[in-house]
């Protein structure tokens, strides 16, 4: 049999990448962020799966926020766009 899973956030991805980047202004990330430090941080968004993480990153790059830099072990990285 097949199974779905389903996750239910009580905010949208939008408003967790605003969290994100809040908290990276405010804590002076201005190198590439890592996922373990978001793990870290004992934000709520620390607790989001990799995937909704990477999908994040992706939207803020695209929105010219910042760029998503992988490493050679497949792990990502954001750098926030400081001229936004």
């Amino acid at each position: 049999k097949k199974k779905e899973a389903i996750r239910i956030y009580w905010k949208t991805l939008d408003e967790w990448a605003e969290e994100i980047l809040d908290w990276a202004r405010e804590n002076g990330k201005l190198e590439p962020i890592l996922t373990f430090e978001i793990r870290e941080s004992g934000m709520m968004f620390a607790e989001l799966p990799k995937r909704d993480l990477t999908r994040i990153f992706k939207k803020l790059e695209k929105e010219g926020k910042g760029e998503v830099i992988k490493s050679e072990e497949g792990d990502i990285t954001f750098k926030i766009n400081l001229n936004y």
